[in-house]
């Protein structure tokens, strides 16, 4: 058996439950931040100024010295991306057999993703 119901709406009510419809879209299209993707995941372990530097050795002598450092972010290509520089350069004795002085920046997307730039 099928029973036929007809629902029938208030005019006033349903202007006023438009109205406040209209109000809340509005109200959430001007708050600060809307529209605008929020960095979803655990926080970064690093921040921009950070520096890590590590003493190369060769068995107990030592070979060298290496940092990595997190640069400001910048924008490249129109995107922002982080910027990372490795740094690695032999200390003179070892400079004999074999010198390096290597600068490598690495730039990646904020969501750490995919690699944008890199330049040794």
């Amino acid at each position: 058996m099928i029973h036929n119901r007809s629902v029938f709406i208030n005019h006033r009510a349903a202007t006023a439950a438009l109205g406040v419809l209209v109000l809340l879209t509005t109200l959430f299209a001007l708050m600060p931040g809307a529209g605008r993707a929020e960095p979803t995941g655990p926080p970064l372990p690093f921040q921009p100024g950070e520096r890590l530097v590590y003493e190369l050795k060769w068995e107990f002598i030592k070979a060298g010295e290496a940092s990595l450092s997190v640069m400001p972010i910048e924008t490249v290509d129109g995107q922002p991306a982080f910027h990372f520089v490795m740094t690695a350069g032999s200390v003179p004795f070892i400079d004999v057999f074999y010198k390096v002085r290597d600068r490598i920046d690495a730039y990646a997307n904020i969501g750490l993703d995919h690699s944008i730039f890199y330049k040794k």
